[in-house]
């Protein structure tokens, strides 16, 4: 979608490695809304996505699970004045109750320092280091036939 929105043969135009020149064919779109459409898309790089979607900051979204039933955890917030408090909540008690899911919610800044304390411990493993590139090298070796 983004090289169509992009595509200057719209405005009448070729354009040739970097090089941008007039064609030979008629502009089917004018040339301010096309203008406006990249400033939008310009915008929406910065402003929009992934990173967006997260502007909360929540390290381990989408990636935990409720232990009690399953459920994906979602990342929440409460606030007190100008202190927030972060959670992880199990989508399943957030939608359809809490009675639904016995499990609690999570403290996201805790649950966040735990995985990364864990996976720094796993990086001063010298010897699984070295046996996850091995298994990396393998598994590249298998693909390349």
């Amino acid at each position: 979608m983004f090289k169509l929105l992009t595509n200057v043969t719209y405005l009448g135009k070729v354009r040739y490695k970097t090089e941008v020149y007039d064609g030979l064919h008629e502009a089917i779109v004018e040339e301010d809304l096309f203008r406006r459409v990249g400033e939008t898309l310009r915008e929406n790089r910065t402003h929009a996505g992934k990173g967006y979607s997260n502007k909360h900051g929540a390290l381990l979204r989408g990636l935990v699970k409720c232990r009690a039933c399953g459920c994906a955890m979602g990342h929440h917030f409460a606030t007190d004045g100008p202190k927030r408090y972060r959670y992880y909540v199990c989508q399943k008690a957030q939608k359809r109750g809490w009675k639904e899911c016995p499990g609690p919610s999570l403290p996201a800044f805790e649950l966040e320092k735990f995985v990364i304390d864990q996976l720094r411990a796993l990086g001063r493993d010298d010897g699984l280091v070295a046996e996850s590139v091995d298994q990396g090298r393998l598994k590249k070796s298998v693909r390349s036939y």
